[in-house]
């Protein structure tokens, strides 16, 4: 991946990651939950680069790594209970989180991310496997080896991965 494709990873990394914890942060916690993700796409590309999983764009670890880390990232810098002033109830504070409200804000962010993750395996497996038995999800290994950019729009567009013809 060049380094404006990484560049641009970077800040779509920090785009992601706040987007879960803008309505409660301040403008210095934003920038630094911002600049944590694009440190942390650099280092995810490269990561699954070595586990050999195919993603040439790296929206792997701009959506799931940065989306994970701005989800978790919510409870270090939440600083009010913003729906609790908007309900009034009466077991909230407006003081900040405390240490112990942090750990429960926490547990119901890695709940979140369990929740979405189960139905997100289960969506996508019922998806593709109705996908590949109804018109099938695989193009001719010609097509795959010329690749498919060249195939569907006589263009390449990652220059030096074309396979010359065998």
């Amino acid at each position: 991946m060049s380094v404006n494709q990484m560049i641009i990873n970077g800040v779509l990394g920090g785009l992601v990651s706040i987007t879960a914890s803008s309505a409660y942060v301040k403008l210095s916690a934003a920038a630094f939950i911002g600049m944590v993700a694009g440190w942390l796409v650099v280092f995810l590309v490269g990561y699954f680069n070595k586990l050999k999983i195919d993603d040439p764009v790296g929206a792997i670890s701009v959506h799931l790594g940065c989306g994970i880390w701005g989800t978790l990232a919510v409870v270090l810098s939440n600083q009010n209970k913003l729906p609790c002033d908007q309900i009034n109830a009466p077991l909230c504070n407006t003081n900040g989180l405390a240490l112990i409200e942090r750990s429960q804000q926490l547990g119901i962010q890695v709940f979140g991310l369990f929740v979405v993750l189960l139905f997100t395996l289960a969506f996508s497996w019922v998806t593709w496997s109705r996908l590949k038995t109804l018109i099938g999800i695989r193009v001719s290994d010609e097509d795959e080896l010329k690749g498919l950019d060249l195939q569907l729009h006589d263009v390449e567009t990652y220059h030096g991965f074309r396979k010359e013809e065998v």
